[in-house]
């Protein structure tokens, strides 16, 4: 079984090749076409990244048939991708205050928000308006997801000052109709790989005897994180926080469209398995759905504080000095969140 240990390692370097492959074809599109970097981060990378959970989820439903999986692998996702924003304005802070970032995502953290909110309630509250096996919260965070496509802006204004020379002048130089098939090519062989490391993971747990324990979390969060954590960085690197952040934002909405479909396809009632995928007094999601709240909350006020900064505050020094300190404050508070999570999830009982 030593091999699998080589597998895991090689499909995770690809994902992690074409992880970065993808984002510099976003990074393209967005600078050579007047499509909005959020509208391809938010809808186009991010169901691409987050199609590992939706595997992993399915899976969960069908085959291991434990419902905490799925509300723990769906909402886990989401608190670990906000990492990733804090993260990226932590180590790419020189670029943070000359980023743009649309307002846009506000609005779907917003979102992001009301559903967290809606899965508290059904963690919590013993009244579930249900109809036979399915839970009926699931409509309105269906249609909340719609919602954040729709609000999407399709089209951008670019200024003649973006910069393209960070990226590889071989992409920029490609026609935009080659770059959407390298976009897809690449798109499709991360949805190959990223199934084959997750099957990979699981051959690696039983290799060392983990099962479910935290060991054998973390490699199946590396193996379901991988692409939204690459990708977004990588764009964010490149300055285009933009699209990375629209790529996180995006991702974590479309996980929650993945626990709709979680919800209608979990129909089977054995070994004490209820057909809802909502878990009522399920005590470890409610305390990650609440460290969620906090991190959608943090991330909401850092980008609406470098929303609302003006060039003219910007100009003193000691200005920019305290937007850097105060944003550096807020992203490390982001990861802290998650860290604090799983230092809390072994010790405390919420009911």
């Amino acid at each position: 079984m030593w091999y699998w240990y080589i597998i895991y390692i090689v499909l995770a370097v690809l994902i992690v090749y074409l992880s970065i492959k993808l984002a510099n074809y976003v990074d393209a599109l967005d600078k050579k076409t007047t499509i909005s970097g959020a509208f391809i981060g938010g809808v186009m990378l991010a169901a691409v990244t987050s199609l590992p959970e939706l595997f992993t989820t399915i899976s969960a439903v069908l085959i291991v048939k434990e419902p905490e999986l799925v509300i723990g692998n769906i909402i886990g996702s989401d608190l670990f991708n906000l990492v990733v924003i804090g993260l990226s304005i932590s180590l790419f802070i020189i670029k943070w205050h000359r980023a743009k970032i649309g307002v846009i995502h506000v609005k779907e953290l917003i979102i992001t928000l009301v559903i967290t909110l809606l899965v508290i309630y059904s963690l919590v509250s013993p009244y579930q308006p249900q109809v036979g096996p399915i839970n009926l919260l699931v409509i309105p965070i269906l249609a909340l997801y719609i919602l954040s496509i729709k609000i999407q802006p399709k089209d951008s204004e670019k200024d003649e000052d973006d910069e393209g020379d960070e990226i590889p002048k071989g992409v920029l130089a490609l026609p935009v109709k080659t770059i959407v098939i390298r976009f897809i090519i690449s798109a499709i062989l991360l949805i190959i790989v990223s199934i084959g490391l997750t099957y990979a993971t699981d051959k690696v747990a039983d290799a060392l005897n983990l099962g479910a324990t935290v060991a054998g979390s973390i490699f199946l969060a590396i193996a379901t994180s991988l692409p939204e954590l690459i990708s977004t960085i990588t764009l964010c690197k490149k300055g285009n926080f933009d699209a990375g952040f629209g790529n996180i934002v995006g991702s974590n909405n479309f996980n929650y469209f993945i626990l709709f479909f979680a919800e209608m396809i979990s129909w089977n009632k054995d070994k004490g398995y209820n057909g809802s995928v909502l878990v009522y007094h399920s005590n470890e999601a409610f305390l990650l759905a609440l460290f969620l709240v906090l991190s959608i909350v943090l991330s909401i006020g850092v980008i609406l504080i470098h929303r609302y900064r003006t060039p003219k505050l910007l100009e003193n020094k000691g200005n920019l000095k305290l937007f850097n300190i105060i944003s550096i404050i807020l992203g490390v508070l982001i990861v802290l969140s998650y860290i604090l999570y799983e230092a809390l999830a072994p010790f405390i009982t919420i009911f």
